[in-house]
């Protein structure tokens, strides 16, 4: 596989403690003339197929519904700090049906083959990955996160959330309107793609905003969304006045209020609400304290925009940035990776065995070489990386074969070839092609 590297804490002679850097296998490659691999046939960790992986947007996909060329959120180790970073997929493999565990967490469960590899907590140094079934043994900790899954009950909540602080709702003799006003068309394109989900229809026009001198931030254009089908403000009403049911109800609440009104900065989720619409701030409360989340709330006093000499009232509230799975903005520009680590947001803790099951099974390729898998951080198929990362590098992979060429799948095998790389039947048949093609008999002294 192609391993990150470490540090190690020694001791030399005098009992002084000092730091050795071992490079990781990228380094090697990076190095190297090419690259060569072995693969074992009983040596394919993977997951269940209903497993849920996270995307770069917060939101989580079955594996089985994973396509080549998605954007998945993965992690990066530098310099013993672990960030989460947009990995690309390169390859979704269909392992077939296998004997697997499930295993839970402190939140989460997961159906995985006992050699799948979990970022373990290590003190000593980041980015390493054992086999569950090495974990299990040894009692170690593995990173959990606790993420709310982005399902029909998730955006039920959502759309409550948003459409009580940026919906104008209007139901008289002239017939009905639900009306949403931004200067950004990403966010009145994704609202409007949510609402059809619930097959709830509308229309958007760009028009020309009437200047007014007492707003300074006003906008030249504005997006307004409009539901003016009966059927489609009935639909919507309800989904508003309906109250929430469950926890993915309850995240969704919250990250549709903080979509409408509320912010993502480096350490915090914040929002705020005037006292005009205290009820919805008072509703923020009530659903954070059922989710048994800490939070801190303020007040503030502020002269309003339209007239210098009113005073308003502001409510605020503001929560840790950990919690960033469970309410994931369904915004790209409110969504921030950058210096987001791992060690502020994610839990350590242990995982049991729950039962045995039969499974048919997958695993990803991808850039970083893992994935985050039902809210745990987990290693991708090692080998099938490698030939993704010598592509990437254009150095030939040469295969020593442990089985028939019909058993590799048929995206390996391309990807070999398309790296200038071969297949060998024997250590023999691959040392004699190294020897002549790179000269590497050894010379006498």
């Amino acid at each position: 596989m192609i391993w990150q590297g470490k540090q190690i804490l020694y001791l030399d002679e005098n009992n002084k403690p000092f730091l050795k850097v071992i490079p990781g296998d990228d380094f090697y490659v990076e190095q190297s003339d090419f690259l060569i691999c072995r693969i074992n046939p009983l040596d394919k960790p993977c997951v269940g197929e209903n497993t849920l992986v996270t995307m770069s947007d917060y939101t989580q996909k079955k594996i089985k519904d994973i396509k080549v060329g998605d954007k998945i959120l993965g992690v990066k180790t530098i310099n013993k700090q672990t960030y989460f970073v947009e990995s690309n997929v390169f390859d979704v493999i269909n392992q077939g049906k296998k004997f697997c565990h499930t295993f839970i967490g402190d939140n989460n469960k997961i159906t995985c083959t006992l050699n799948h590899k979990f970022m373990k907590v290590s003190k000593k140094c980041a980015g390493v990955y054992k086999s569950v079934k090495e974990i299990i043994k040894k009692k170690n900790k593995v990173f959990e996160i606790n993420f709310s899954n982005t399902n029909k009950d998730f955006y039920r909540g959502w759309i409550k959330g948003y459409c009580l602080h940026d919906f104008h709702f209007k139901n008289d003799k002239h017939g009905v309107c639900a009306t949403c006003i931004s200067d950004k068309k990403e966010e009145i394109e994704k609202l409007q793609k949510i609402l059809n989900y619930f097959s709830i229809y509308s229309r958007l026009i760009k028009k020309q905003s009437y200047k007014d001198k007492r707003f300074n931030t006003q906008k030249d254009f504005y997006y307004h969304l409009y539901i003016t089908n009966k059927k489609d403000y009935i639909k919507l009403r309800d989904i508003v006045n309906t109250s929430l049911k469950n926890k993915n109800q309850y995240c969704g609440f919250i990250t549709g209020s903080i979509d409408a009104d509320g912010y993502y900065d480096e350490w915090n989720i914040g929002y705020s609400q005037n006292e005009i619409n205290l009820k919805n701030y008072k509703l923020i409360v009530k659903t954070l304290e059922k989710l048994n989340i800490k939070h801190f709330k303020n007040y503030r006093e502020r002269k309003t925009n339209i007239s210098q000499d009113k005073i308003s009232k502001i409510y605020e509230i503001k929560f840790s940035k950990n919690y960033i799975f469970l309410f994931p903005s369904q915004f790209d520009y409110k969504r921030k990776l950058k210096n987001f680590t791992i060690k502020s947001t994610v839990n350590h803790s242990s995982l049991k065995k729950y039962y045995y099951s039969y499974n048919t099974v997958y695993d990803l390729t991808t850039e970083t070489g893992n994935y985050i898998a039902n809210g745990f951080i987990v290693h991708n198929c090692g080998t099938y990386y490698e030939a993704g990362y010598c592509r990437k590098l254009h150095k030939p992979l040469y295969v020593l074969q442990t089985m028939k060429r019909e058993d590799y799948s048929e995206s390996f095998v391309g990807w070999v070839f398309s790296s200038g790389g071969m297949f060998f039947k024997s250590e023999n048949e691959l040392l004699e092609f190294l020897d002549e093609k790179y000269e590497l008999k050894k010379k006498d002294k």
